[in-house]
């Protein structure tokens, strides 16, 4: 009896072997394999800035990353991942996690774009001379972008002053703006400078006569083309009784006699020509008329008198034609005076021109002195004093104004 029981016994716990290694089996007498975990990335997908460094890590202890960038999907004869990735262009990285015994982990991918910069606004009129009130706008190539500008010369932000409407240009100014739109950099700095092309009324000392009779503002920088065409600078601007007076741009520099000892003139007392800085003959424009009057042989020998010969035939001795061919005539010492106030602008004009300087030279008047009829007054622009020669002295030079009204 006993015999039977302990039969009964082992195949009871044999049966229990059995049944325990059976649960412990795959069918295939081999052990389950885990999944290595899935690649993470240190940066979510998006719009990056260029040089943006990716990190990708595996929870999975002792496992190897390997990535692709060309789209096509990683295996472990991808690259392996050693460093951080680093996004300078629109990419894909696609990357898998490899481990001796588990299973490869799922494919993790990210795509990057590029964070762009706005288009650099552009502006409907170009840096230069325009006529007041020109209306100017500012376009920007990149869809959505909002542009802002500023007009005292700062640097523009999205804070400063939103455009919206073209910009009438009414004085001097220079007109900076940028572009600007969320996820992109903001554009670079346009810049546009403008001046206003002055008229007779609005002139100042310096601004240049075209010869065509149009003006250009005195801070301009002359093209070639422009400088060739130059006829006068504008040495008074007009006021209320007075108009823009300009002197031509070409002096004579070799010396000419007022008058010659055999002219008429030279011992005339021509009152009606005498003047000085701020009284008795101020305005020269008709005294080659009042010269004539006196002077009797002025008329038909005009050569006698080399400084008024000079300024009456300055127009045709220069090519100037139109309205520039008349109207030029010997100045007055008060103009003088005037253009010796100004001096600093209107050298520099005529230096930009390529015109003759006044500098520290003296020059003939049309005015005669009042106290002996043989002397003709001059202006020294060197100190702005006024002085008095014999007419027959030819050491001095001679420049040509003509009002612009």
């Amino acid at each position: 009896m006993k015999s039977i029981l302990k039969k009964i016994a082992g195949v009871a716990v044999a049966a229990v072997l059995a049944l325990g290694m059976f649960s412990c089996s795959n069918g295939n007498d081999d052990p389950v394999k885990e999944t290595v975990a899935t690649p993470a990335f240190s940066v979510a997908s998006g719009v990056v800035d260029s040089g943006t460094k990716v990190t990708i890590t595996c929870a999975t202890e002792g496992a190897k990353i390997y990535y692709t960038t060309d789209g096509t999907e990683p295996t472990a004869s991808s690259t392996e991942y050693t460093a951080a990735i680093s996004v300078t262009e629109t990419v894909t990285v696609k990357a898998i996690a490899v481990k001796d015994g588990m299973n490869d982990s799922a494919v993790a991918s990210v795509s990057y774009t590029i964070k762009g910069t706005v288009a650099t606004p552009a502006f409907s009129v170009a840096s230069g001379a325009v006529d007041s009130g020109t209306k100017v706008t500012i376009i920007c190539a990149t869809e959505g972008a909002k542009i802002y500008y500023t007009t005292d010369g700062t640097e523009p932000t999205a804070a400063s002053t939103e455009y919206t409407a073209a910009i009438s240009v009414t004085e001097v100014v220079t007109v900076k703006a940028i572009a600007v739109k969320d996820g992109m950099y903001d554009s670079a700095v346009a810049s546009a400078s403008y001046l206003i092309i002055p008229t007779k009324a609005t002139c100042v000392p310096g601004d240049f006569v075209l010869k065509d009779g149009t003006m250009l503002p005195k801070d301009i920088t002359l093209t070639e083309t422009q400088k060739s065409n130059v006829a006068a600078v504008i040495v008074r601007a007009a006021t209320d009784d007075k108009p823009a007076l300009g002197v031509g741009i070409v002096h004579n520099r070799s010396g000419l006699v007022w008058c010659t000892y055999s002219a008429a003139g030279y011992e005339t007392d021509i009152t009606a020509l005498q003047g000085d800085k701020t009284s008795g003959y101020i305005d020269g424009s008709d005294g080659w008329e009042k010269l004539k009057a006196a002077c009797s042989d002025a008329e038909n020998n005009p050569e006698n008198y080399p400084v008024w010969n000079y300024s009456l035939t300055y127009a045709e001795t220069n090519g100037l034609t139109g309205d520039l061919a008349t109207g030029w005539y010997l100045p007055t010492v008060a103009e003088l005076y005037t253009i010796y106030q100004n001096k600093t602008a209107v050298d520099a004009s005529l230096s930009k021109a390529g015109g003759s300087q006044f500098g520290t030279s003296v020059y003939w008047s049309c005015c005669q002195h009042p106290s002996g009829s043989f002397m003709a007054r001059k202006l020294n622009f060197d100190n702005g004093n006024v002085g008095e020669e014999d007419k027959s002295d030819g050491r001095y030079y001679v420049c040509s104004v003509r009002a612009f009204n």
